[in-house]
């Protein structure tokens, strides 16, 4: 994981968690359609990055090559405009939405990293991040909607919804922490590997 992706989980835990705080120091969340824009904005700088491979994969392996030697930052600004719309969702945002968007961002750096600068389209790490976005939409969708109202406090229902969102999304938790500590063996067997190669 980047350097950015571990402020950014940091922050997800705290700022996400705390949301902001009212000139009396009570903690308080933004509001359902500040979040709601907020939400929006990062799944659209998201799915940016999804199109863009998209659009690239289209091209033949030569012109594909030519273009990795000669824009290497071509998706900068794109990584850029997620950073830059995950840092205003974890200020705003309830924290289990916060650590969906962490995920998700953890998952295209990855595959984005794969694909454009090691030449190599991981249809597993690809689908593991469809995965993931899928998951961010579904809490965020819970965030948004699924809110109590007062009325609805003593209704049995909802309670029964909640449990299982919540063990669904503990079970995708545990996945992606096996996800991202296999990733992090892989990438340091990788490092030996070559450090061993190069002393030889």
């Amino acid at each position: 994981m980047s350097t950015v992706a571990i402020g950014a989980s940091k922050a997800a835990g705290t700022a996400a968690g705390k949301a902001l705080s009212s000139r009396s120091g009570r903690v308080q969340f933004a509001g359902r359609e500040e979040r709601r824009q907020v939400y929006y904005n990062y799944s659209r700088s998201a799915m940016r990055l999804f199109t863009e491979v998209d659009i690239l994969r289209s091209y033949g392996p030569a012109r594909l090559w030519a273009l990795r030697q000669t824009q290497r930052g071509r998706f900068t600004p794109l990584l850029a405009d997620l950073f830059n719309a995950r840092n205003e969702l974890i200020t705003v945002c309830n924290p289990q939405p916060g650590w969906a968007c962490i995920q998700l961002e953890w998952h295209l750096e990855v595959a984005v990293g794969r694909f454009w600068l090691d030449g190599y389209y991981d249809r597993d790490i690809w689908r593991e991040t469809n995965d993931m976005l899928a998951l961010y939409l579904m809490t965020v969708r819970h965030d948004l909607v699924n809110v109590p109202r007062l009325w609805q406090i003593w209704r049995p229902e909802w309670w029964k919804l909640r449990a299982q969102s919540r063990r669904t999304e503990k079970k995708q938790r545990k996945k992606v922490e096996e996800r991202m500590r296999v990733e992090k063996e892989r990438k340091e067997e990788t490092h030996r590997r070559r450090e061993a190669e190069s002393n030889a």
